[in-house]
């Protein structure tokens, strides 16, 4: 492992050509059909890994969708649309049913729209156009209908299982139960992931049982789906399975199935019971429960005074609390994507934040206000990990993509700082 050192206020940053913290400036012209279709960074619902490679065309325009004016918003749409954008339909399909800006190109596009997203148009991907799309459609609009041809689709295009097995889980369609459960007999590390997962959107009550054993076993990428699952409609005949689990002491890889376990655990406690159980911990007793984050936590800090701690969410915000009364002080957010790493800085001021499958910045906000005080870029693919010096003057982190096996400290002197 190698260790650089950046002389003081100079970042190591890695920019594609084109491009500023991943999004793409312009001008970019509308896409060819299903540009996107088959692009590497998928939904997150397909994602088996967390690192992929972005779209520059893609992403511009999701960002236009999201921020710009009426004109770029529908200009947007249409270019997403046309690429067979699977990462971002679903926010082209809440644009179309959004308030209409007006106007003939706004009309003849929604209507373009609702018949591809009718059963015959889903059809006509899944049997001559384009599969993928066609699958997603299909797992975005279920429709009877559309069950065959899937149940066909996992013999006849065994390189597209998973997005498969995802659109005939959420079909709802009793047709669908027995592929998914052949799936999960075949033993195959990511096929019993897949299948779990497929489960989860069947949501059959018959098949709490072969997810129970999935808690029990080895393979912890089933394991997050299984308990996933069991969150949407297990009962409290899960419960001694998920506690275990819960309160399991190996090591479980970049996984943490454990929290997985607790939060099945939360949800059919409040579907199902009137006394909550006490989870197991290692402190048997906490000594408080912290609630706000609405996704999984990833990391916790201090401030050095011990006055705050500071957590960093899948939800995609920094989240602090007073440490004497457990209550919530603020909520930031900035990531485009979830947060995994949090630290304060030496004098406490400010806390620094950072992701996986963000723009690879490091940013410092001001603990009081929440405003952004200092951004450094350092890897594109996002960071696994990160510390502050004692003296606040360098950064430690990994990169996921640029860096795999250095740890780079960047120099940086956070606002506020002498």
């Amino acid at each position: 492992m190698r260790l650089s050192l950046v002389p003081l206020i100079v970042a190591t940053a890695w920019i594609v050509p084109g491009t500023q913290y991943g999004i793409a400036k312009p001008p970019f012209e509308e896409p060819e059909p299903g540009a996107f279709s088959q692009w590497v960074l998928y939904p997150p619902e397909l994602q088996f890994g967390c690192l992929g490679n972005i779209n520059d065309a893609e992403e511009y325009f999701q960002v236009r969708l999201k921020k710009g004016n009426e004109q770029e918003k529908y200009t947007a749409a249409r270019a997403l649309w046309k690429g067979r954008t699977r990462r971002y339909a679903s926010e082209v399909l809440k644009y179309v049913a959004g308030p209409p800006p007006g106007g003939d190109g706004f009309r003849a596009f929604q209507k373009e729209v609702e018949k591809s997203m009718q059963a015959e148009g889903i059809l006509r991907e899944l049997k001559d156009g384009d599969y993928l799309w066609g699958t997603w459609l299909a797992f975005l609009r279920p429709h009877k209908d559309l069950v065959p041809s899937l149940i066909k689709g996992l013999k006849d295009k065994p390189d597209r299982q998973w997005e498969t097995i995802l659109a005939l889980g959420n079909s709802g369609d009793p047709r669908a139960l027995e592929p998914i459960l052949q799936l999960l007999k075949t033993k195959d590390y990511r096929h019993e992931g897949e299948a779990a997962q497929a489960l989860g959107y069947l949501a059959d009550p018959t098949t709490e049982s072969a997810l129970i054993d999935l808690i029990g076993g080895d393979n912890n990428w089933a394991q997050q789906h299984a308990c996933a699952a069991l969150a949407t409609f297990g009962t409290d005949k899960a419960l001694p399975s998920l506690l275990k689990l819960a309160g399991s002491k190996g090591y479980t890889g970049a996984i943490n199935v454990r929290g997985c376990a607790r939060r099945a655990v939360v949800s059919i406690e409040r579907r199902c019971l009137k006394v909550v159980p006490e989870v197991e911990s290692e402190t048997k007793k906490p000594a408080a429960i912290l609630r706000g984050h609405a996704e999984y936590i990833w990391a916790v800090a201090y401030s050095p005074d011990g006055k705050l701690l500071a957590s960093a969410s899948d939800d995609k915000t920094v989240r602090l609390w007073d440490t004497s009364t457990g209550k919530g002080t603020a909520a930031f957010s900035g990531h485009a994507r979830q947060m995994t790493n949090v630290a304060f800085a030496s004098d406490g001021r400010q806390v620094a934040t950072a992701g996986w499958g963000d723009d690879g910045s490091i940013r410092f906000l001001d603990v009081q206000t929440g405003k952004e005080m200092l951004k450094i870029t350092a890897d594109p693919g996002g960071l696994s990990s990160m510390v502050i010096s004692p003296n606040g003057k360098l950064i430690a982190c990994d990169g996921t993509i640029s860096n795999k096996s250095e740890v780079v400290a960047s120099g940086t002197r956070p606002a506020g700082r002498s």
